[in-house]
């Protein structure tokens, strides 16, 4: 009678192994999926920023960098895998995020060298139209010192 019922026990635990195996390998299907999604803006993006930047710096005043907000590991892993050539700073508070509207979407932005905003361009990055509008942007602030803070 014993080995019967740890016999039932032992098939019972067999099926709940399956069963969570199952339910293990559909949410890590789920989540690679979301991943997928929410990182495909930016992926689709690194094109277009990849041939801006070059472009960019040729300006007078201008410098070119990346923003994370993610942490300093997740950033070198990012930076590693996806070959960045440009500085990449990340936001030292959560507050900065916020304030310059850069939650996880990708943000393309020019900033004076007070950290306001002159130019923003929100989500997906990509194409010449995108790229020329930010360097038409550059180049008509070129004569007016970049860098510089206005007064």
């Amino acid at each position: 009678m014993r080995r019967g019922a740890l016999s039932a026990a032992l098939g019972v635990a067999l099926v709940l192994v399956v069963i969570l195996a199952r339910q293990l390998g559909a949410w890590r299907a789920r989540y690679d999926d979301l991943n997928r999604r929410f990182q495909a803006p930016h992926i689709q993006s690194l094109r277009s920023w990849r041939e801006l930047a070059p472009a960019a710096e040729a300006l007078n005043g201008v410098a070119v960098f990346a923003a994370s907000l993610d942490s300093l590991r997740l950033t070198k892993s990012y930076v590693e895998l996806h070959r960045l050539s440009v500085p990449v700073l990340l936001f030292p508070e959560s507050k900065l995020a916020f304030i310059y509207r850069t939650q996880r979407v990708p943000v393309t932005m020019v900033l004076d060298s007070a950290g306001r905003v002159l130019y923003s361009r929100v989500g997906l990055f990509e194409g010449l139209s995108a790229r020329d509008s930010v360097l038409s942007f550059l180049s008509g602030q070129a004569g007016h010192r970049l860098g510089a803070a206005r007064q």
